[in-house]
């Protein structure tokens, strides 16, 4: 998860290292089940550019911890609703007042990435509130790769079958409204979201997340998704955004976390592993705070 104070974020966004903010792997698309992601991914937020590689891998589906409560096909928002398990659940998620175990993470070896302008070579390590998997411990160039550069991610086998999975580099996410780094939300209306169009690109994604939901690693209040064909803009729906909580661009984020929010221009390709598929995600993403106040 982000650190306190937002001065991070998955590449998607998310509390949960996958990048789409939804507690888990996101949905393959295909309806095929998603048993590992793995994200390159090239960032700007304020001042600083930076850039990542990491992933996971696991060998069945778990449950996500939140909620849908919206979804009008281009946006949806999902909700973090607290239950209650008695006795508290030691190891797991406390899901309609049940405990349900934590996903088994698992690894296929060495992790290699190539196509990049660094070489990237990870074992499986610990990644914090991410949990078991790929994070790359080395300092990367921020310029990581070029428009249509051939990126390949492939491990030999371990827990996990061998993969080699490939998509390619993208321009970077250019987002002329922001103001201060800001994005404003207002209630009273829907959002139009919009940014500098390329064709090199499969999709665009927007991330908004709201603060985490109690101490630092938890799950985030709520998060507005959106997936769009890279034209240029999107809507987000009045009713979502007058279901978001309040989020300002918090001085102090004392005992949460307030993760900044994003939007990602990225190719993706798939492989198929056993009964499911394993995901590349090649991206940039352009990082900001968002400005809604309470209904």
């Amino acid at each position: 998860m982000a650190a306190c104070g937002g001065g991070g974020g998955d590449p998607d966004g998310g509390g949960d290292g996958d990048g789409d903010g939804d507690g888990g792997l996101p949905d393959a698309g295909s309806g095929t089940e998603l048993l590992g992601s793995i994200r390159v991914a090239e960032s700007v937020f304020g001042e600083y550019s930076s850039s990542r590689v990491d992933g996971e891998l696991v060998l069945a589906g778990y449950p996500g911890i939140y909620t849908e409560t919206m979804n009008d096909g281009t946006c949806r928002l999902v909700e973090f609703q607290g239950a209650f398990c008695d006795p508290a659940c030691d190891q797991g998620w406390c899901i309609d007042d049940v405990c349900v175990p934590f996903p088994d993470w698992v690894d296929a070896g060495r992790l290699t990435v190539t196509g990049l302008k660094a070489a990237v070579a990870i074992d499986p390590n610990y990644c914090g509130f991410q949990g078991w998997g790929y994070c790359n411990q080395n300092t990367l160039p921020a310029d990581l790769f070029d428009p249509g550069d051939a990126v390949t991610a492939s491990a030999p086998g371990g827990d996990f079958p061998a993969f080699s999975v490939a998509a390619a580099g993208v321009t970077p996410m250019v987002v002329p409204g922001l103001s201060n780094d800001e994005l404003a939300m207002p209630n009273g209306a829907e959002l139009t979201f919009t940014w500098t169009p390329e064709s090199d690109s499969d999709r665009v994604r927007l991330v908004i997340n709201a603060n985490s939901s109690g101490g630092h690693g938890s799950p985030y209040q709520a998060i507005i998704t959106c997936e769009s064909v890279d034209d240029g803009s999107l809507t987000v729906p009045r009713a979502m955004i007058e279901a978001f909580p309040e989020t300002y661009r918090w001085d102090i984020c004392g005992g949460s976390d307030c993760p900044p929010s994003l939007a990602m221009r990225y190719t993706r390709g798939t492989t198929a592993v056993n009964d499911g598929e394993v995901e590349l995600l090649v991206g940039t993403q352009r990082m900001f705070y968002v400005i809604h106040p309470a209904l």
